[in-house]
């Protein structure tokens, strides 16, 4: 066997693609440019699901000097170091590339600084937070000497130019904008692979969740959609003080009261002396029987990575996407899962030993899915 250096992903090779009037017409347009920059690498991360490797380093390089630019402004220094947390090295390590790339000198040789500071220093960085009492004095003397350095020679008009002088700059007008993104972000031939990751991850957080799960069933028998989050407070209910988990669903907040008779979900308004939130109404339920049914069912069964399979072939490119557990339903004799795919719902259950998953319209239902092409699918997401 022969060992040698880890190959390096390949860097995806597209235009860049920026407003027409912010080149052609740059008077008062620096601003525009650089944000639209950096909304353009957000959008490769978050959409395209894009790596930082995988990105042309000048693109990356821009995103965190920005970034320290805006950190400072907020925040200073001290700010900054806390909000890169882990991953200082990386981030510190691109912003002193771009600062250096645009000519920002003065900038670039606090970046460098506060490097050397940060690695000198582990415990008190790790213990920098922005706020009095998680400051250290020296990043305030830095503080102090970017802002003269700003007033000097500000980094803005110099990142804008550097962004001018790059090749492979594509010219697009303002409303086609995000038509190109898209094309960046799907040029990633890896993009797919990573969205049934991200969405069979997303979806077994969920369904491994008891409380989430049997909340969900609430939320659906008041016809609504749970989202992600929720924190426990005290509620007014009918005069007594009761213990509930606040969530946001597509209505709104509710207060979900868990005891042993199930889920009692409630609308909410705002509370007297004592306590924040009182409930207005009672608007859903969920026993302890089908709870304790969609558990079991929940637990034995491969439904996050059945719901993946059954949406890359339907809806492949959603991302986002929620999976929430229905209330039974007479004559279907296994639980139901409602997934939320952008403005679509779909919904899906277990029938024989096969997965259905049908769509809001009449007859809209898909090809089932087996056991085995399931397992067939996790096996490649493992392998790849």
């Amino acid at each position: 066997m022969v060992f040698g250096k880890r190959k390096s992903p390949p860097v995806a090779a597209f235009s860049v693609p920026v407003p027409r009037d912010t080149i052609a017409d740059p008077n008062d347009a620096d601003l525009e440019l650089i944000a639209t920059i950096v909304d353009f690498v957000n959008y490769l991360f978050t959409d395209g699901l894009y790596r930082q490797e995988e990105l042309p380093p000048h693109l990356v390089q821009l995103y965190h000097a920005d970034f320290y630019v805006a950190q400072i402004n907020n925040g200073g220094h001290s700010q900054f170091v806390h909000n890169c947390g882990t991953r200082w090295q990386m981030i510190f390590a691109n912003a002193e590339a771009g600062l250096a790339a645009m000519g920002a000198t003065g900038q670039a040789n606090l970046m460098r600084e506060l490097t050397v500071w940060t690695a000198a220093n582990p415990d008190k960085a790790s213990a920098q937070t922005g706020f009095k009492g998680g400051r250290d004095p020296a990043l305030d003397i830095l503080d102090e000497a970017f802002n003269r350095q700003q007033v000097e020679s500000p980094v803005a008009p110099r990142a804008a130019t550097w962004i001018r002088s790059w090749s492979g700059l594509r010219l697009v007008e303002p409303a086609e904008l995000r038509k190109a993104w898209n094309e960046c972000a799907r040029a990633n031939a890896r993009r797919l692979h990573r969205l049934s990751e991200t969405r069979v991850g997303a979806f077994q957080q969920v369904l491994s969740d008891d409380v989430h799960l049997a909340i969900g069933m609430a939320v659906d028998a008041a016809n609504e959609t749970l989202f992600e989050g929720r924190n426990r407070e005290t509620i007014e209910v009918d005069g007594r003080h009761l213990e509930a988990w606040i969530v946001q669903t597509s209505f709104g907040l509710r207060g979900a009261v868990c005891d042993s008779s199930g889920v009692r979900l409630y609308a909410l308004q705002l509370g007297g002396e004592g306590v924040t939130w009182k409930a207005a109404a009672l608007i859903g339920f969920a026993g302890t029987t089908d709870i304790d049914q969609m558990l079991s069912f929940a637990e034995g069964e491969p439904l996050a990575m059945a719901a993946d399979l059954a949406l890359s072939r339907v809806r492949p490119d959603f991302t986002g996407c929620i999976i929430q557990p229905c209330e039974p339903v007479d004559g279907i004799p296994n639980p139901i899962f409602k997934i939320v795919a952008g403005d679509e719902i779909f919904m899906m259950t277990k029938k024989d030993a096969m997965y259905v998953l049908a769509g809001q319209r009449p007859g809209e239902i898909y090809d089932p899915i087996s056991l085995a092409e399931i397992e067939v699918h996790k096996q490649g997401l493992r392998d790849n």
